[in-house]
């Protein structure tokens, strides 16, 4: 009996190793993340498979994933995280179905749920909102959307009969036409789509007045009688009598134009107002006689009525006889009972400006060009500002000319900040070029409008610039006006980054990470497989684009 008990109970402990009881078979658990908004090109994802039995085995096998009940591709797997992409998915509401079979054999599924977000684009316009034109001019304008593929934009005038708009073909440009005196609003707007929000509506106000009546009378001939005259002249949307009088011995203009040939004045910041840089008169110019000339002074009392008229605020005027309220802007001006002349003169348009500001953080440059005017910092608000250019690129140097003190027209510049603060730097236009022969790196390229960096190519390398060094452009990049870019042709070892050499060959100390398009386009997780909102700031082990990086 006891023989038999003993036989028993072996066989039972043999039964319960060959059923398992001791050997446990390995379950998987599998997690898939989308990235969460919409890519037109593709859609990308992040798996993570663990080992639940054995979390320290090696985990290889393949990957079958569907997205709404259709195979979307065969994966490998080796490792226990992992970053692909699928064809592109459109925005909304989606489930993912995932099976894992790993080598040796065996089948795990999981299955989850997943939104993609719609894209959000940009209508893109850097003109002035404020246009005004005369009747039969016209006027082209660059309007956009970023990103391209988003669609088509919407265009309207609110009163075609005041002015009209259409788009030219093959562009992004629209031709506004003035039609008829009055106002009319030009609305760019994008209603969006499937993968794209609505954008951002761009409204630009277009005013048009009847063009300027020249006016020309000559004196009369010697030993005539010069008879008095007199004629009506609108001029927006009032009408003024001019009476030209005896005595009147040379020509006289009364005409509004563009100012391209009228005064152009810089003022300066003087606590709360603005003042001339120079001197406080301005002399208005009456005839063709430099004895003609009348001079306003812009900041005390005058014998004279003096009115100013402030571009893009309709028909105001501004009384300036007892005051000093100089701004930045376009103006005109009107003078009754100016020296010798009992009438009203309008003058040309006139600009009053500062220079062009630029914001640069402590230690850091950026690029600035105009096409047609020398610059220099200005020596009273901009001191810790220094002016170069790129004379040479070799390797993942680009060498530096010396300081510049004033910089030629048309001369692609990156200005420094060599102060510890953030700062605003004021660029004047100087009065005449300097007498500087300055060799510019013929790949240093500036633009005066908005325009895209081309994606680099099989010819050329092109480079941005991000404050501290150049990167290189694997997709095409927009920059503003007045900006500068680097294009180099294609070798074997053009580098990603290009940093600035001072001309003596030491650098210039920048040397951090730049933010280029890999950078951008990158998904971070943390080892608990939570997508983080960009790049960790705290040290540790994350994954990055599938593959595990440090943080330091």
């Amino acid at each position: 009996m006891k023989t038999i008990s003993r036989y028993i109970m072996t066989l039972a402990l043999l039964l319960t190793a060959a059923t398992g009881a001791w050997a446990q078979d390995p379950d998987y658990t599998i997690r898939v993340d989308f990235y969460d908004n919409y890519i037109p090109d593709e859609a990308r994802f992040m798996c993570e498979i663990r080992n639940m039995t054995d979390p320290e085995a090696e985990i290889k096998g393949t990957l079958y994933l569907s997205v709404d009940g259709d195979l979307k591709g065969t994966f490998p797997v080796n490792g226990d995280m992992f970053m692909d992409r699928i064809d592109p998915l459109d925005a909304g509401n989606h489930t993912w179905s995932a099976e894992f079979t790993p080598e040796g054999g065996g089948s795990f599924k999981r299955d989850g749920h997943f939104t993609i977000n719609k894209a959000t684009p940009t209508i893109y316009y850097d003109g002035s909102t404020s246009i005004n034109m005369g009747v039969g001019e016209s006027t082209e304008l660059d309007v956009h959307i970023l990103p391209g593929e988003a669609g088509v934009i919407s265009y309207s005038s609110s009163d075609a009969s005041v002015a009209s708009i259409t788009k030219k073909e093959n562009s992004n440009n629209y031709i506004i036409e003035a039609k008829a005196e009055g106002t009319a609003t030009m609305t760019f707007s994008y209603a969006g789509s499937n993968n794209y929000e609505a954008a951002k509506d761009v409204k630009i106000t277009v005013t048009v007045s009847t063009p300027p009546i020249k006016v020309t009378t000559d004196a009369a001939e010697e030993g005539a009688t010069f008879t008095e005259a007199s004629f009506l002249m609108p001029t927006d949307d009032v009408t003024v009598n001019y009476e030209l009088v005896r005595d009147m011995s040379v020509k006289m203009s009364a005409e509004v134009g563009d100012g391209s040939d009228g005064y152009r004045i810089r003022i300066k910041k003087d606590g709360d107002d603005y003042v001339p840089v120079n001197d406080k008169e301005i002399l208005v110019s009456v005839s063709d006689d430099l004895d003609e000339q009348h001079p306003i002074d812009l900041t005390v009392n005058t014998d004279f009525t003096l009115l100013v008229q402030k571009k893009g605020e309709g028909d105001t005027w501004t009384d300036l006889s007892n005051e000093d309220k100089l701004s930045v802007g376009t103006f005109r001006y009107k003078v009754t009972g100016a020296g010798n002349y009992d009438g009203t003169i309008y003058s040309n348009e006139f600009q009053l400006f500062q220079g062009y500001e630029v914001v640069i953080p402590a230690g850091e440059y950026v690029t600035y060009y105009m096409e047609d005017e020398p610059l220099y910092a200005d020596p009273e608000t901009s001191t810790d500002a220094e002016l170069y250019t790129i004379t040479s690129v070799s390797g993942d140097k680009a060498i530096l000319s010396n300081a510049i003190e004033t910089a030629p027209s048309g001369t692609p510049l990156l200005v420094y900040n060599k102060g510890t603060e953030e700062k605003t730097f004021l660029l004047i236009p100087a009065n005449a070029e300097p007498n500087l022969a300055l060799d510019v790196y013929d790949g240093f390229i500036g633009t005066m409008q908005p325009t895209v960096i081309p994606a680099s190519n099989a010819t050329t390398d092109n480079y941005a610039f991000n404050g501290k060094q150049f990167v290189w452009v694997m997709n095409e990049i927009a920059i503003g006006a007045n900006k500068a870019y680097l294009s180099i042709p294609k070798t074997n070892g053009n580098p990603k980054n290009i940093r600035l050499h001072r001309g003596n060959g030491e650098t210039t100390g920048i040397d951090a990470s730049l933010v280029n398009s890999e950078e951008v386009n990158s998904v971070w997780y943390d080892l608990n497989g939570r997508r983080l909102q960009g790049k960790p700031s705290l040290k540790g082990v994350y994954i990055k684009n599938g593959k595990k990086v440090v943080v330091h």
